[in-house]
């Protein structure tokens, strides 16, 4: 029986056995298929406590060849496995027993750039407005790009703006396929002129595609229209018969075209390098873009007109409840003030500020563009400057608070981008200036006003990895070298009651037994490894940083500082240098000390041996026969346990030996198991 899109209805439950969805209402109709909002029922029993979800059900006439389906499946797998801010989260593909094919993704409920430029036209839209909106939307194409991921469908329909986070970029990558089918099957393909000359044709296609329709997103916002027209066949589009937008000069221009060119290798490599080329940091913009009252990002007939003076007002609809004098700290709301892309957000949903409320907002939005800017000496003295105006615009003493957190892990940011880029020589030997930053300190906002753990930047380096001395167990043989080709971060310490009990109270998790030892600096215990590694996964969603367990090699790379000895101090476990049964510490054999009781190693890291066993994210092994060698997480294998690593405060001196390693199952939990986190310190 043929599936028809007419037999689709509320409460209608779609999906396999194991994973089903219950469709709520429709959201949107085309040629590529339905959208529609639903219920997760695998994550509650009643309606309030599941999940809603968007579901891309598939026209199934664009499923019938077998490599098209194939391409589909492999793009959203692909798709699923990034997850950034700024990107909309897809869950996976399932298909129904009805032969419904679907991908379920994060349902966004708010316009999308193409619905603001067509209900509000171009005039509430300054040139700072628009650099923030670019810089965002290029933050998300690189983070693709850097996976290997192409999202082959860029236009101002897929890039929806949220009050939470700004930009969120929809319908990454599964949707190619599905467009190169449409066309193969005589169908006009929609907003084809924002695609590439190789979209018609290429398949996979090559990451420089979505440089060409972010290069058309630049002009779309600066001309006030499209680039080309979707009436226009992509091999009579000419780039170089396109007039420039009024405000970019000769230069601007040029670096503009290089981004349209037919040939995707001439294009930039990066988004985010292109638009800080177009618009240095520190460099004031050329003014606002025209204030064409567009139809929309598709009638292409209206010529941009230059603004003679920077617009100070918005083209709103809805009138403020309050007038003159309003804090943007209580305008906006204490838990949202300055989320990303919340100032921009609130303006482009139709909100009307004034007077001072407009210069405030007008600056926050600077400071927001540069904080946004890849990290750059130019763009922190531009920052510098900027934050300095908003002290003087704004008595909130909360929101400044929470900016200027936000401009120091600015620095921190161009600080591990300048550790990460030190050279290093031919056997991979740390430079003199990347060893006198191991061990700075550095921590990342969870929350507005709430950080996350200290983090330790470790150096990239060479060790050998086991029992060197053969005082351990067989499964810490045979010694191998691994080599840390970068450097990383890990927590300063084991992760306490205090940091897991937010996470814990953040998703609704319950808190874990302190076995009344007290919580707050304490390591957490009663720790599973899934437990550990949803903390990690939480706390990578609220910072938008790359947080994970550590690898076992990280784990004993770190435990040994540079070390060949048992512990880090030495081959003899002394006295009070750590919390185990025989360690000479008023805790050993009774319970936790608080964390950071004992001295750091030499990459100032705290209670790596003894205290309680870390979680690391590695399948156990049972000896390290054909064990990564690069530092990487060892996947495969006994999956069933995890290892963990340090030993513990009920532990003899023998099994907090750096080299010492255990495993449990993921869902065990134990008073003597805790865990700490990592940090990839590339912005990936």
């Amino acid at each position: 029986m043929a599936l028809d899109f007419s037999t689709l209805r509320k409460k209608m439950v779609l999906g396999p056995d194991h994973h089903q969805f219950q469709l709520i209402k429709p959201v949107s109709n085309s040629p590529i298929g339905q959208v529609w909002h639903a219920y997760d029922l695998s994550t509650g029993e009643d309606e309030d406590s599941r999940d809603r979800v968007a579901l891309e059900i598939v026209n199934p006439n664009l499923l019938k060849d077998k490599q098209t389906l194939e391409q589909f499946k492999s793009q959203v797998s692909r798709a699923s496995r990034l997850d950034f801010k700024h990107l909309a989260k897809i869950h996976g593909y399932f298909q129904s027993r009805e032969g419904w094919l679907f991908v379920a993704m994060e349902p966004i409920s708010t316009r999308s750039l193409a619905r603001i430029l067509i209900e509000d036209g171009y005039k509430q839209l300054s040139a700072e407005k628009a650099r923030v909106i670019l810089s965002q939307v290029a933050a998300a194409v690189d983070y693709c790009a850097r996976h290997k991921v192409s999202h082959g469908d860029l236009t101002p329909w897929n890039v929806i703006i949220t009050h939470e986070v700004g930009v969120k970029m929809v319908n990454v990558a599964f949707r190619q396929p599905l467009l190169h089918a449409l066309q193969s099957s005589g169908h006009r393909v929609l907003n084809s002129e924002y695609h590439a000359p190789e979209a018609f044709s290429s398949a996979p296609l090559p990451l420089s595609t979505d440089i060409f329709s972010f290069a058309c997103l630049v002009y779309l916002l600066f001309a006030g229209r499209a680039p080309f027209s979707p009436e226009v066949p992509q091999a009579e589009r000419n780039p170089e018969d396109l007039s420039p937008p009024a405000l970019f000069n000769d230069e601007q221009w040029q670096l503009l075209l290089t981004a349209l060119s037919e040939q995707p290798g001439d294009r930039p490599e990066s988004a985010q390098e292109l638009l800080k080329q177009l618009f240095p940091p520190g460099v004031a913009l050329p003014g606002d873009p025209p204030k064409t009252k567009s139809a929309g990002p598709r009638e292409q007939k209206a010529k941009p007109r230059p603004e003679k003076k920077a617009a100070k007002t918005l083209d709103s609809r809805v009138e403020p409840k309050r007038k003159g004098g309003m804090l943007i700290g209580s305008l906006l709301g204490a838990s949202i003030a300055f989320g990303a892309g919340v100032a921009l957000g609130y303006m482009l949903a139709g909100n009307e500020f004034r007077g001072h409320e407009q210069q405030l907002v007008d600056q926050l939005i600077k400071v927001q563009s540069l904080l946004d800017q890849p990290p750059s000496i130019e763009s922190k003295i531009a920052l510098s400057r900027e934050f300095a105006v908003l002290r003087e615009l704004s008595g909130d003493q909360t929101l400044l608070a929470q900016i200027g957190a936000r401009v120091d892990n600015y620095s921190v940011r161009l600080t591990r981008d300048a550790i990460n880029n030190s050279p290093n020589d031919a056997d991979g030997n740390n430079d003199s200036a990347l060893v006198r930053r191991t061990g700075e300190v550095f921590k990342d906002e969870i929350i507005p006003g709430v950080f996350g753990p200290n983090m330790v930047i470790v150096p990239k380096g060479r060790f050998q990895m086991g029992d060197l001395d053969r005082n351990g167990d067989d499964n810490e043989l045979p010694v191998h070298e691994v080599s840390i080709k970068r450097s990383f971060a890990l927590s300063q310490k084991e992760i306490t009651f205090g940091e897991y009990d937010l996470f814990a109270l953040s998703t609704g998790r319950p808190l874990p037994n302190d076995e009344g030892w007290g919580r707050g600096n304490r390591p957490v215990v009663n720790i599973s490894w899934n437990d550990a590694n949803a903390y990690a996964y939480w706390i990578r969603q609220q910072t938008g940083q790359p947080y994970r367990l550590p690898s076992e090699a990280e784990w004993e790379y770190s435990a040994r500082a540079g070390n060949s000895t048992r512990f880090w101090w030495g081959n003899e476990v002394g006295t009070n240098n750590a919390a185990c049964d025989d360690c000479g510490s008023g805790f050993d054999g009774q319970q936790t000390a608080p964390t950071g009781s004992f001295a750091p190693n030499p990459f100032g890291l705290y209670d790596m041996n003894g205290n309680v066993y870390e979680w690391v994210s590695d399948c156990y092994n049972e000896s390290y026969d054909q064990a990564p060698t690069d530092g990487s997480s060892w996947d495969v294998g006994l999956c069933n346990y995890r290892v963990m690593r340090g030993g513990s405060w009920y532990d003899i001196p023998r099994l907090i030996r750096s080299a010492s390693r255990y495993r449990h199952p993921p869902n065990a939990v134990r008073n003597t198991w805790g865990f700490r986190v990592a940090l990839d310190l590339d912005s990936d």
